[in-house]
Protein backbone atom coordinates (compact mmCIF):
# COMPACT_ATOMS: atom_id res chain seq x y z
CA UNK A 1 0.00 0.00 0.00
CA UNK A 2 2.80 2.63 0.71
CA UNK A 3 4.39 1.60 -2.52
CA UNK A 4 1.64 2.23 -4.25
CA UNK A 5 0.91 5.27 -2.40
CA UNK A 6 4.62 6.89 -3.07
CA UNK A 7 4.24 5.67 -6.74
CA UNK A 8 0.95 7.78 -6.81
CA UNK A 9 3.17 10.78 -5.14
CA UNK A 10 5.99 10.87 -7.70
CA UNK A 11 3.59 11.08 -10.91
CA UNK A 12 2.02 13.74 -9.54
CA UNK A 13 5.14 16.05 -8.76
CA UNK A 14 6.53 14.97 -12.27
CA UNK A 15 3.02 16.11 -13.95
CA UNK A 16 3.12 19.40 -12.04
CA UNK A 17 6.85 19.82 -13.17
CA UNK A 18 5.57 19.31 -16.46
CA UNK A 19 3.01 21.87 -16.40
CA UNK A 20 4.82 24.43 -14.85
CA UNK A 21 8.11 24.02 -17.40
CA UNK A 22 5.37 24.06 -20.34
CA UNK A 23 3.66 27.20 -19.41
CA UNK A 24 5.88 30.43 -18.42
CA UNK A 25 5.22 32.96 -15.63
CA UNK A 26 3.53 36.32 -16.01
CA UNK A 27 6.80 37.94 -16.12
CA UNK A 28 8.93 35.30 -18.44
CA UNK A 29 6.25 35.96 -20.92
CA UNK A 30 6.23 40.11 -20.52
CA UNK A 31 10.47 39.44 -21.21
CA UNK A 32 10.11 37.08 -24.34
CA UNK A 33 7.48 40.18 -25.93
CA UNK A 34 10.04 42.19 -25.05
CA UNK A 35 13.05 41.26 -26.40
CA UNK A 36 12.62 42.67 -29.89
CA UNK A 37 16.05 42.49 -31.87
CA UNK A 38 15.57 42.89 -35.48
CA UNK A 39 13.50 45.61 -37.14
CA UNK A 40 12.72 45.36 -40.69
CA UNK A 41 11.53 48.42 -43.26
CA UNK A 42 9.01 46.81 -45.57
CA UNK A 43 6.75 47.94 -48.15
CA UNK A 44 3.31 49.13 -47.01
CA UNK A 45 0.58 48.00 -49.12
CA UNK A 46 -1.59 50.52 -48.30
CA UNK A 47 -1.34 53.11 -50.71
CA UNK A 48 -1.66 52.70 -54.35
CA UNK A 49 0.04 56.17 -55.47
CA UNK A 50 2.31 55.91 -58.68
CA UNK A 51 5.86 56.89 -57.46
CA UNK A 52 9.48 57.32 -58.70
CA UNK A 53 12.57 55.85 -57.18
CA UNK A 54 14.59 58.45 -58.77
CA UNK A 55 14.71 62.59 -57.98
CA UNK A 56 12.63 63.36 -61.32
CA UNK A 57 10.78 66.44 -62.51
CA UNK A 58 7.16 66.02 -61.13
CA UNK A 59 3.98 66.60 -63.51
CA UNK A 60 3.29 69.34 -60.87
CA UNK A 61 6.20 69.95 -58.28
CA UNK A 62 4.87 69.67 -54.30
CA UNK A 63 5.47 73.57 -53.00
CA UNK A 64 4.78 73.18 -49.78
CA UNK A 65 5.03 70.35 -46.97
CA UNK A 66 1.28 68.71 -46.94
CA UNK A 67 1.40 68.21 -50.89
CA UNK A 68 4.94 66.64 -50.62
CA UNK A 69 3.71 64.29 -48.11
CA UNK A 70 0.18 63.28 -50.43
CA UNK A 71 2.84 61.88 -52.93
CA UNK A 72 3.71 59.33 -50.61
CA UNK A 73 3.94 55.54 -50.99
CA UNK A 74 5.06 52.08 -50.66
CA UNK A 75 8.65 52.87 -52.45
CA UNK A 76 10.71 56.43 -51.93
CA UNK A 77 9.17 59.37 -53.88
CA UNK A 78 11.46 62.16 -54.91
CA UNK A 79 10.43 65.27 -57.15
CA UNK A 80 12.90 68.46 -57.82
CA UNK A 81 12.71 72.40 -58.94
CA UNK A 82 14.92 74.54 -58.95
CA UNK A 83 14.19 75.66 -55.58
CA UNK A 84 11.53 73.07 -53.96
CA UNK A 85 13.07 69.41 -53.34
CA UNK A 86 10.56 66.32 -51.72
CA UNK A 87 10.99 62.92 -50.49
CA UNK A 88 8.27 60.80 -49.20
CA UNK A 89 7.64 57.56 -48.23
CA UNK A 90 5.32 54.87 -46.31
CA UNK A 91 7.43 52.00 -44.86
CA UNK A 92 6.76 49.28 -42.19
CA UNK A 93 8.50 47.86 -39.22
CA UNK A 94 8.39 44.90 -38.40
CA UNK A 95 9.37 43.85 -34.99
CA UNK A 96 10.44 39.98 -34.55
CA UNK A 97 11.28 37.89 -31.60
CA UNK A 98 14.89 38.20 -30.33
CA UNK A 99 16.35 35.10 -32.52
CA UNK A 100 16.19 33.89 -35.89
CA UNK A 101 13.40 32.87 -37.44
CA UNK A 102 11.14 34.22 -34.47
CA UNK A 103 7.80 35.04 -34.93
CA UNK A 104 6.88 38.95 -36.25
CA UNK A 105 4.97 40.13 -32.81
CA UNK A 106 5.08 43.74 -33.60
CA UNK A 107 4.40 46.68 -36.49
CA UNK A 108 4.80 50.29 -36.78
CA UNK A 109 3.38 51.93 -39.97
CA UNK A 110 3.74 55.55 -41.19
CA UNK A 111 4.46 58.44 -43.28
CA UNK A 112 8.20 60.25 -43.60
CA UNK A 113 8.32 63.48 -45.25
CA UNK A 114 11.44 65.38 -46.03
CA UNK A 115 10.87 69.02 -47.72
CA UNK A 116 13.37 71.95 -48.37
CA UNK A 117 12.64 74.99 -49.87
CA UNK A 118 15.76 77.13 -51.24
CA UNK A 119 15.36 81.17 -50.33
CA UNK A 120 15.75 82.36 -53.92
CA UNK A 121 16.78 86.03 -52.54
CA UNK A 122 18.40 85.32 -49.31
CA UNK A 123 21.19 82.72 -48.33
CA UNK A 124 18.98 80.71 -46.45
CA UNK A 125 17.88 76.93 -46.78
CA UNK A 126 14.57 76.03 -44.38
CA UNK A 127 13.95 71.68 -44.41
CA UNK A 128 11.19 70.22 -42.34
CA UNK A 129 10.79 66.25 -41.61
CA UNK A 130 7.65 64.97 -40.73
CA UNK A 131 6.13 61.88 -39.15
CA UNK A 132 2.72 61.07 -39.28
CA UNK A 133 -0.08 58.63 -40.20
CA UNK A 134 1.48 56.63 -37.36
CA UNK A 135 -0.38 53.18 -36.64
CA UNK A 136 0.75 50.56 -34.28
CA UNK A 137 0.19 46.84 -33.83
CA UNK A 138 1.30 44.19 -31.73
CA UNK A 139 3.75 45.70 -29.48
CA UNK A 140 4.37 48.08 -31.01
CA UNK A 141 3.38 50.63 -28.14
CA UNK A 142 6.72 50.16 -26.49
CA UNK A 143 8.93 51.11 -29.22
CA UNK A 144 10.18 55.00 -29.81
CA UNK A 145 11.20 56.35 -33.21
CA UNK A 146 12.47 59.66 -34.89
CA UNK A 147 14.52 61.65 -37.51
CA UNK A 148 17.51 62.94 -37.72
CA UNK A 149 18.49 65.35 -40.77
CA UNK A 150 22.22 65.26 -41.26
CA UNK A 151 23.27 68.75 -42.95
CA UNK A 152 27.22 69.03 -44.52
CA UNK A 153 28.81 71.98 -46.18
CA UNK A 154 27.44 74.65 -44.73
CA UNK A 155 26.49 75.82 -41.55
CA UNK A 156 23.06 74.28 -39.72
CA UNK A 157 21.18 75.00 -36.70
CA UNK A 158 18.61 72.23 -35.18
CA UNK A 159 15.77 72.08 -33.36
CA UNK A 160 16.63 71.90 -29.17
CA UNK A 161 13.68 69.35 -28.93
CA UNK A 162 14.91 65.51 -29.19
CA UNK A 163 13.24 63.75 -32.10
CA UNK A 164 13.14 60.75 -30.31
CA UNK A 165 9.75 59.73 -29.18
CA UNK A 166 7.25 56.60 -27.90
CA UNK A 167 5.49 55.61 -30.93
CA UNK A 168 2.36 55.62 -28.99
CA UNK A 169 2.94 60.08 -29.54
CA UNK A 170 3.45 59.82 -33.15
CA UNK A 171 0.15 57.97 -33.23
CA UNK A 172 -1.50 60.56 -31.10
CA UNK A 173 -0.22 62.83 -33.86
CA UNK A 174 1.94 64.39 -31.04
CA UNK A 175 5.64 65.71 -32.30
CA UNK A 176 4.46 65.74 -36.27
CA UNK A 177 7.12 67.90 -37.66
CA UNK A 178 10.38 69.04 -37.30
CA UNK A 179 11.95 72.54 -39.49
CA UNK A 180 15.77 72.70 -39.70
CA UNK A 181 16.84 76.15 -40.75
CA UNK A 182 20.83 76.99 -42.72
CA UNK A 183 21.60 80.27 -43.15
CA UNK A 184 25.41 81.43 -44.22
CA UNK A 185 27.10 84.32 -45.88
CA UNK A 186 29.26 84.38 -48.15
CA UNK A 187 32.37 84.09 -46.64
CA UNK A 188 35.02 81.34 -47.77
CA UNK A 189 32.42 80.87 -50.57
CA UNK A 190 33.98 80.14 -53.81
CA UNK A 191 34.54 81.93 -56.80
CA UNK A 192 33.65 85.27 -57.55
CA UNK A 193 29.85 84.49 -56.54
CA UNK A 194 31.14 83.04 -53.23
CA UNK A 195 29.35 79.84 -53.72
CA UNK A 196 28.76 77.26 -51.04
CA UNK A 197 27.67 73.75 -51.47
CA UNK A 198 25.76 71.59 -49.11
CA UNK A 199 24.02 68.45 -48.93
CA UNK A 200 20.92 67.44 -46.50
CA UNK A 201 20.23 64.05 -45.44
CA UNK A 202 17.20 62.69 -43.73
CA UNK A 203 17.39 59.31 -41.61
CA UNK A 204 14.81 57.63 -39.43
CA UNK A 205 15.62 56.43 -36.10
CA UNK A 206 13.76 53.48 -34.42
CA UNK A 207 14.23 51.38 -30.89
CA UNK A 208 12.63 48.79 -28.56
CA UNK A 209 11.85 49.22 -25.33
CA UNK A 210 14.36 46.24 -24.61
CA UNK A 211 17.58 47.25 -27.12
CA UNK A 212 17.56 51.15 -26.83
CA UNK A 213 20.22 52.18 -28.90
CA UNK A 214 18.08 53.13 -32.03
CA UNK A 215 18.23 51.54 -35.81
CA UNK A 216 19.36 54.37 -37.99
CA UNK A 217 18.62 54.59 -41.52
CA UNK A 218 19.06 56.91 -44.03
CA UNK A 219 16.37 57.38 -47.02
CA UNK A 220 16.68 60.53 -48.51
CA UNK A 221 19.98 62.32 -49.44
CA UNK A 222 19.63 64.35 -52.83
CA UNK A 223 18.44 67.70 -51.27
CA UNK A 224 21.54 69.97 -52.31
CA UNK A 225 21.17 73.44 -51.75
CA UNK A 226 23.94 76.10 -53.04
CA UNK A 227 23.96 79.62 -52.14
CA UNK A 228 26.01 82.41 -54.02
CA UNK A 229 26.00 86.33 -53.22
CA UNK A 230 26.61 87.03 -57.37
CA UNK A 231 26.20 90.52 -57.85
CA UNK A 232 25.26 90.27 -61.08
CA UNK A 233 22.47 88.75 -59.46
CA UNK A 234 19.17 90.93 -57.78
CA UNK A 235 19.45 91.08 -54.56
CA UNK A 236 21.98 90.54 -51.80
CA UNK A 237 22.36 86.75 -52.54
CA UNK A 238 20.10 83.69 -52.83
CA UNK A 239 20.27 79.47 -52.99
CA UNK A 240 18.42 76.87 -55.34
CA UNK A 241 18.99 73.63 -55.55
CA UNK A 242 21.82 73.16 -58.16
CA UNK A 243 21.27 69.51 -59.25
CA UNK A 244 17.54 70.58 -60.99
CA UNK A 245 18.71 72.28 -64.57
CA UNK A 246 16.18 75.10 -64.81
CA UNK A 247 14.72 74.88 -68.46
CA UNK A 248 13.93 77.99 -70.46
CA UNK A 249 10.98 77.56 -72.14
CA UNK A 250 9.37 79.26 -74.71
CA UNK A 251 5.51 79.11 -76.63
CA UNK A 252 5.53 80.26 -80.38
CA UNK A 253 1.78 81.04 -79.73
CA UNK A 254 1.91 82.65 -76.43
CA UNK A 255 5.09 84.21 -75.62
CA UNK A 256 4.81 87.06 -78.20
CA UNK A 257 8.01 85.85 -79.82
CA UNK A 258 6.60 83.44 -82.41
CA UNK A 259 9.13 83.98 -84.85
CA UNK A 260 11.85 83.46 -82.13
CA UNK A 261 10.50 80.19 -80.89
CA UNK A 262 10.07 79.35 -84.34
CA UNK A 263 13.23 79.45 -85.00
CA UNK A 264 15.18 77.59 -81.49
CA UNK A 265 13.13 74.82 -82.31
CA UNK A 266 14.08 74.46 -86.11
CA UNK A 267 17.81 74.56 -84.62
CA UNK A 268 16.86 72.05 -81.85
CA UNK A 269 14.61 69.37 -84.07
CA UNK A 270 15.49 70.01 -87.50
CA UNK A 271 19.43 71.51 -87.41
CA UNK A 272 19.47 70.39 -91.41
CA UNK A 273 17.09 72.85 -92.41
CA UNK A 274 19.12 75.95 -90.91
CA UNK A 275 22.03 77.75 -92.04
CA UNK A 276 24.77 77.61 -92.18
CA UNK A 277 24.21 74.57 -93.83
CA UNK A 278 26.78 71.62 -92.67
CA UNK A 279 26.57 68.00 -92.91
CA UNK A 280 25.33 66.29 -89.71
CA UNK A 281 24.59 69.74 -88.17
CA UNK A 282 23.41 68.97 -84.40
CA UNK A 283 22.75 71.87 -82.20
CA UNK A 284 22.06 71.19 -78.64
CA UNK A 285 19.08 72.03 -76.25
CA UNK A 286 21.40 71.62 -73.21
CA UNK A 287 23.55 74.98 -72.72
CA UNK A 288 25.86 76.54 -70.41
CA UNK A 289 26.12 80.09 -69.71
CA UNK A 290 29.43 82.18 -70.34
CA UNK A 291 30.06 85.48 -68.77
CA UNK A 292 32.87 86.15 -70.45
CA UNK A 293 32.86 89.08 -72.42
CA UNK A 294 35.18 88.03 -75.16
CA UNK A 295 33.47 84.65 -75.79
CA UNK A 296 30.02 86.46 -75.95
CA UNK A 297 31.47 89.59 -77.99
CA UNK A 298 33.29 86.46 -80.43
CA UNK A 299 29.76 84.33 -80.55
CA UNK A 300 27.65 87.28 -81.99
CA UNK A 301 30.30 88.59 -84.60
CA UNK A 302 30.44 84.81 -86.16
CA UNK A 303 26.77 84.77 -85.95
CA UNK A 304 26.52 88.18 -87.66
CA UNK A 305 29.00 87.28 -90.18
CA UNK A 306 26.79 84.62 -91.47
CA UNK A 307 23.60 86.50 -91.49
CA UNK A 308 25.81 88.98 -93.76
CA UNK A 309 27.38 87.22 -95.94
CA UNK A 310 25.40 83.46 -96.39
CA UNK A 311 24.17 83.45 -100.10
CA UNK A 312 20.55 81.88 -98.43
CA UNK A 313 20.38 85.76 -97.15
CA UNK A 314 21.01 87.64 -100.41
CA UNK A 315 17.63 88.38 -101.41
CA UNK A 316 15.49 89.08 -98.42
CA UNK A 317 14.27 92.50 -96.71
CA UNK A 318 15.68 93.16 -93.75
CA UNK A 319 14.41 96.04 -92.99
CA UNK A 320 13.05 95.61 -89.38
CA UNK A 321 14.81 92.97 -88.83
CA UNK A 322 17.74 91.40 -86.46
CA UNK A 323 20.03 88.48 -87.10
CA UNK A 324 18.85 86.04 -84.40
CA UNK A 325 21.12 83.24 -83.62
CA UNK A 326 20.92 79.81 -81.29
CA UNK A 327 22.74 78.74 -79.28
CA UNK A 328 22.61 82.07 -77.60
CA UNK A 329 25.90 84.59 -77.58
CA UNK A 330 25.54 84.21 -73.86
CA UNK A 331 26.71 80.55 -73.86
CA UNK A 332 29.48 78.59 -74.30
CA UNK A 333 27.96 76.28 -77.43
CA UNK A 334 27.55 79.70 -79.53
CA UNK A 335 28.63 80.39 -83.15
CA UNK A 336 32.54 80.88 -82.22
CA UNK A 337 33.25 77.82 -81.89
CA UNK A 338 34.45 76.75 -85.07
CA UNK A 339 32.48 73.81 -85.36
CA UNK A 340 29.57 75.51 -87.64
CA UNK A 341 26.98 73.85 -85.70
CA UNK A 342 24.91 76.99 -84.64
CA UNK A 343 21.69 78.31 -86.53
CA UNK A 344 21.14 82.41 -87.68
CA UNK A 345 18.03 83.65 -88.82
CA UNK A 346 16.62 87.04 -89.83
CA UNK A 347 13.57 87.56 -87.78
CA UNK A 348 11.42 90.54 -86.26
CA UNK A 349 13.77 92.93 -84.40
CA UNK A 350 11.41 93.54 -81.85
CA UNK A 351 10.81 89.72 -81.20
CA UNK A 352 14.62 88.89 -81.19
CA UNK A 353 14.94 92.12 -78.15
CA UNK A 354 11.88 90.10 -76.33
CA UNK A 355 13.24 86.92 -76.63
CA UNK A 356 16.56 88.23 -75.02
CA UNK A 357 15.04 90.16 -72.27
CA UNK A 358 13.07 86.87 -71.53
CA UNK A 359 16.66 84.95 -71.31
CA UNK A 360 17.84 87.59 -69.07
CA UNK A 361 15.30 87.39 -66.74
CA UNK A 362 15.55 83.58 -67.06
CA UNK A 363 18.87 83.83 -65.45
CA UNK A 364 18.40 86.15 -62.67
CA UNK A 365 15.09 84.24 -61.58
CA UNK A 366 16.75 80.61 -61.38
CA UNK A 367 20.14 81.98 -60.33
CA UNK A 368 22.25 80.99 -63.89
CA UNK A 369 25.78 81.32 -62.89
CA UNK A 370 28.37 81.47 -65.30
CA UNK A 371 29.28 78.01 -65.89
CA UNK A 372 25.75 76.74 -65.32
CA UNK A 373 23.96 74.43 -67.64
CA UNK A 374 20.28 74.58 -68.51
CA UNK A 375 17.65 73.82 -71.44
CA UNK A 376 15.56 75.23 -73.93
CA UNK A 377 12.78 73.86 -74.61
CA UNK A 378 10.13 75.40 -76.95
CA UNK A 379 6.09 74.76 -76.96
CA UNK A 380 3.62 75.31 -79.34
Amino acid sequence: MHQRRRALIVVAIAFLLLLTSAVPSFGQEKERRDTWVRMHPVPSSESTQSTDATMAVAAVPPTDLNSCAATAGPSVFSSRTRFYMCSSWKPAWLWQEGYTGGPIIGEIKGRLTFFSVADRLSRKVTTTVMIDQVVLSGTGNNASMGTRVTCTGLACSWPSQDTMQFAFNWANGNYRSFTYSITNTGSGGAGAELKKFATLSAAYKVASEANPTPLVNTWATNHKPRCDSAAYITGSGGCVFYIFIPIFTLSISGDGVPEAADHYRDAIEQPQSTIPSVANKSIPSLLHRTRNQSIIDANTAAARNTCNTDPAFQNINKTGKNCDEYPFASTAEGASTGSQHYSVRWINGSQNQLAGSKLASFYGFNRVLDGDDFKVAISD
